[in-house]
């Protein structure tokens, strides 16, 4: 159907008359004389009943003239919902976090988001490290709150660091390695890891390998837990040590651990805003923005 013909005939409708609905089209009368004769053609119909007086719709006219009304204002309600979701005025938006630092700042911050921006839709997502960057990958998510490892090799992420970190080694305080001051991954090889269960297949299992093997061994898999808690109680109860994010792990303070730093290549692990670069949200670039100015560079545990 030509949009053309349909806002000349609504014109005619309106005005009951060609000229005014001309001269409101910014056409001829001849002009919109045709488009609407060419639209009765294609209608098999006749719209109008026309005499030397005056122009009145017909009753096949009356009832297109109610239907493509209808039509066009939901037309132009959604051209006007589109321009305003490119704008970054509406829209919806889905954020993950993995439970680390952010749960301090980040609902304060998507609050004073939402306040700058009260007509979008925010839902907030909980995921394991893992999970996490699988929904970011099927775009279940927009954008993630999560750990650096194992980012760096996607090219088609990008990541604005908010706090800096660095692995530690978790281990019992009577464990052998416990009076170190740093760690390196060649230190670890007699040592057997307790890992989050889901990392199976991921580039963060992938990360701690390639380490390990840099090193001369393998790693070696003492057990796996279903979350970050359970890892901390594992290695409280002697099972294994782990690596961790010295940052997250100082969120977790009632277990009886002790961390050693480490250092050297691939143990620095910090958290990140991560987002698609070619996403299709055009919310994301407005929050990512706003996040970089206004959440804390450094947030700290309390």
């Amino acid at each position: 159907m030509d949009f053309k013909r349909l806002r000349c005939f609504l014109a005619v409708a309106e005005q009951q008359s060609f000229t005014k609905a001309a001269a409101a089209m910014f056409m001829t009368q001849p002009a919109i004389s045709q488009q609407v004769a060419a639209l009765e053609r294609q209608l098999r119909a006749t719209l109008f009943l026309r005499n030397t007086h005056s122009v009145r719709l017909t009753r096949q006219g009356v009832l297109f003239k109610e239907t493509i009304s209808k039509m066009f204002v939901e037309y132009d309600a959604a051209i006007s919902r589109m321009r305003a979701m490119e704008a970054g005025v509406v829209g919806d938006l889905t954020v993950g976090f993995i439970g680390a630092s952010e749960t301090h700042w980040l609902p304060d911050c998507i609050n004073r988001f939402r306040a700058d921006v009260p007509d979008i839709f925010i839902e907030l997502k909980r995921y394991s490290l893992v999970e996490l960057a699988r929904a970011l990958e099927e775009e279940q998510i927009d954008v993630g709150f999560t750990l650096s490892v194992g980012l760096a090799d996607n090219s088609a992420l990008a990541t604005h660091t908010m706090h800096l970190g660095n692995a530690v080694v978790v281990m019992r305080p009577d464990h052998p390695l416990a009076s170190r001051r740093k760690l390196t991954f060649g230190d670890l090889k007699d040592e057997r890891f307790v890992l989050e269960a889901n990392l199976d297949q991921s580039s963060v299992l992938k990360h701690l390998e390639m380490n390990c093997a840099r090193h001369g061994f393998t790693l070696r898999i003492a057990q796996w837990a279903t979350d970050f808690e359970t890892i901390l109680a594992k290695v409280e109860a002697g099972v294994g040590i782990s690596v961790l994010s010295a940052h997250l792990v100082g969120f977790h303070p009632n277990y009886r651990i002790h961390c050693v730093p480490m250092h050297g290549e691939g143990t620095e692990v910090s958290d990140v805003m991560v987002w698609k670069k070619q996403g299709h949200n055009p919310l994301v670039q407005k929050f990512v923005k706003f996040v970089k100015n206004v959440a804390p560079a450094e947030p700290h545990a309390r």
